[in-house]
């Protein structure tokens, strides 16, 4: 999971350059994007850098949006769960929705 951390800390300027997070295809994508937008809160990005950068897709705002509604943790392990948490239920609501189908 530190791996995790360093690539999305490695990731922070080019995605900041781009101005916006890739919009996810599958059920998969939503779940590892889910984790990163919410590593991203919990390394303290502010909330309407994050909105911004998603703000080109309804859903991954609403992704961004939710994020801010969990609270930050000090503890690494504390912020790998809650990333992973987070990720998992959005996983599970877009499983239920699609399957393993592309959208």
């Amino acid at each position: 999971m530190k791996r995790l951390l360093i690539a999305a800390l490695a990731a922070l300027p080019l995605m900041a350059q781009a101005q916006q997070i890739e919009a996810p295809t599958n059920c998969r994508e939503v779940y590892f994007t889910a984790i990163g937008i919410m590593e991203l809160r919990q390394m303290g990005v502010d909330m309407p850098v994050l909105v911004e950068m998603t703000a080109h897709h309804k859903g991954l705002q609403s992704i961004a949006i939710e994020a801010y509604t969990e609270p930050r943790y000090l503890s690494a392990a504390y912020r790998e769960k809650a990333a992973r948490d987070f990720a998992e239920d959005f996983y599970n609501v877009c499983y239920e929705m699609h399957g393993t189908k592309e959208f």
